[in-house]
């Protein structure tokens, strides 16, 4: 027995399904979840701090300021750095400013940063 296209519905009538298409799915999936890897060239160095200004855009506009898991975050020389090392500022349009301080020098920041992440708007 297979049973497709079932909704719930509230209520003794039933409203015809409509069936979204691949890309309407996408785009209302995105506005959640967005999962992906940058590599960004440092802008500048201050206060012990690498500042990066990826200019990220998300594909969608997020559905509210999301929250970041990063996965893996690496510097140039300095090799692996710590996830708590590092700030995501962002807004619902993609992210503005990665921020590392991880002991860093300024020689560090002519490294490049390699960054693995997952950007949520569940709540």
């Amino acid at each position: 027995l297979v049973i497709n296209w079932v909704k719930w519905e509230r209520g003794s009538a039933a409203t015809p399904y409509a069936l979204k298409t691949y890309p309407d799915e996408l785009a209302v999936c995105q506005r959640y979840f967005n999962a992906f890897a940058i590599e960004v060239a440092p802008a500048y160095f201050l206060n012990g701090n690498i500042h990066y200004m990826p200019a990220t855009l998300f594909p969608k506009r997020m559905r509210v300021i999301p929250t970041v898991d990063i996965v893996s975050a690496g510097v140039g020389n300095v090799g692996t750095v710590a996830a708590s090392a590092v700030t995501v500022a962002m807004d619902v349009n993609g992210i503005r400013e990665i921020i590392v301080n991880a002991g860093t020098s300024a020689y560090d920041a002519y490294n490049k940063l390699t960054l693995d992440m997952r950007i949520s708007a569940n709540y």
